[in-house]
């Protein structure tokens, strides 16, 4: 582990803050490591208003939330878009 990613983890010993500090090409690779679980988790702690779930996205959508449009809803989250 090198000195930077050391300090990183201390900075943010929680995944979920690690990630958002994250930026770029790095940003991509980290959030496509993620598995649809791990996304759902995310979102739900970043925006605890949100609908997520799949029993909540059933009930509100009729439909659950595909890891892809999980994975667009995070990045723009993240990047304030």
């Amino acid at each position: 582990m090198n000195n930077s990613t050391f300090k990183e983890q201390q900075k943010y010993p929680n995944w979920k803050h690690q990630i958002m500090e994250s930026s770029g090409q790095n940003l991509i690779d980290e959030i496509l490591k993620l598995t649809r679980n791990d996304i759902i988790d995310w979102l739900q702690w970043n925006d605890p208003n949100g609908i997520y779930t799949d029993e909540l996205s059933l009930q509100e959508f009729g439909a659950v939330m595909l890891r892809e449009e999980g994975i667009g809803i995070m990045t723009r989250q993240i990047l304030g878009k």
